[in-house]
């Protein structure tokens, strides 16, 4: 049988199941109060179930069942179902943090124990980066087991932190694996295309509640959500790129996950340069920025995914053109992008609206002029509060 035939029943099964557990969840996240209400940082109209992870792994489950039905590889189906194990783990963990808000700390060990299960399981880490900044393969050796671990963990958390405005941590994902496609057509190696439609379809669903599109009731990813599509993600990248012959070699894997990654980055160094910790939480990522300049949050979302996709025609370009020197135009485009995230973060129009409004209400005692953008604004994000009591964010 052809395999398109094979795959589109699992995709589109995977898809109503996803649909079907968002109508089953829904009104259950509501009466265990498994939901996110607003404060005063968040202003979203009543509560919000945070089921957004359960409907996608309830999705990837069912599919991955079909899979082993349909595409049998004896092969992968013990990697896949140790993946989705430890993605159990992952997901489980998210909802307690969802419900009780759980530390950093604790958060970071539970995500470690799964990739050491994974690891141990499967014998899949990173081994090598590749032929990085043309100094040829460089090996990891045994050292890229606490390398693999590190690296998942900070994607997941990446990824989490990215997490601010409705459709952003499930858009990037899925322009991630549209990424990884291109890749795979550009080097002509196409492997996993299954499992990678499959995560993308059980994403959809969850995308077009959390907009509210189709008159569907909106849900929130949460942690939960948000830190299993991450792990997912990770575990991705590093099964193709650690194959013995990669469909992905490392430096691509880069260029598809590059806005969450150098948002990441950008925020930490911003934090140190204060004399901040890197792990504390602010409003300094890219959806705040956007935000802060007035701009809504359906064209913040536009942009971000725009950017993700020029982030992806970079990488295609150079290992068209420039494959020897790729490591060093993704590390030129992460310095020109946290140097230009600095310099607008620095000049914040509302904030500094708010600074002198409050300024001179001191001075004269007189009402705060708020012009109609920055009214709008606070309804969004409300920068009258201090900072640090504003987000809480994964580290």
């Amino acid at each position: 049988m052809n395999l398109a035939l094979e795959i589109w029943p699992v995709t589109l099964t995977a898809i109503l199941a996803s649909m079907l557990s968002i109508k089953v969840l829904r009104p259950i996240a509501i009466k265990f109060n498994l939901v996110d209400s607003p404060d005063h940082r968040k202003h979203h109209q009543g509560q919000i179930p945070l089921i957004g992870g359960l409907t996608i792994f309830a999705g990837l489950v069912l599919g991955a069942l079909l899979i082993t039905i349909f595409l049998p590889d004896t092969a992968t189906t013990t990697k896949l179902f140790v993946l989705l194990g430890t993605s159990a783990i992952i997901l489980t963990m998210g909802l307690v943090d969802d419900y009780k808000n759980l530390g950093a700390k604790f958060r970071f060990i539970i995500q470690s124990i799964a990739c050491l299960i994974m690891i141990a399981s499967t014998g899949i880490y990173v081994k090598t980066v590749g032929g990085i900044a043309g100094f040829g393969e460089v090996s990891l050796g045994i050292w890229g087991i606490p390398f693999t671990v590190l690296a998942v963990v900070g994607f997941i958390n990446a990824l989490n932190m990215m997490d601010g405005i409705d459709g952003l941590a499930g858009g990037i994902s899925l322009m991630s694996i549209f990424a990884i496609l291109v890749f795979q057509f550009v080097s002509g190696n196409f492997v996993h295309v299954d499992k990678l439609l499959l995560l993308a379809a059980v994403i959809v669903p969850y995308m077009a509640s959390n907009l509210g599109l189709f008159g569907m009731k909106k849900i929130f990813l949460g942690d939960a959500g948000s830190m299993l599509i991450g792990y997912l993600l990770a575990w991705t990248f590093i099964i193709l790129t650690q194959s013995k012959q990669p469909s992905v070699i490392p430096i691509h894997a880069l260029w598809c996950v590059a806005i969450p990654l150098l948002d990441m980055w950008a925020v930490m160094f911003k934090r140190m340069l204060k004399g901040q910790s890197p792990l504390k939480a602010d409003r300094g990522h890219l959806h705040h920025l956007f935000l802060s300049y007035g701009i809504g949050s359906e064209k913040t979302l536009a942009y971000i995914l725009a950017l993700a996709g020029c982030m992806i025609a970079v990488g295609v370009f150079t290992y068209w053109f420039i494959p020897t020197y790729d490591f060093y135009v993704f590390l030129g485009v992460m310095l020109t992008y946290t140097v230009i995230n600095h310099y607008f973060d620095v000049r914040r129009p509302i904030q500094k609206t708010l600074i002198q409004a409050a300024s001179n209400q001191k001075a004269s005692n007189q009402p705060i002029y708020q012009p109609e953008s920055v009214k709008h604004q606070l309804k969004q994000d409300d920068f009258a509060v201090a900072p640090e009591s504003l987000e809480r964010e994964a580290s």
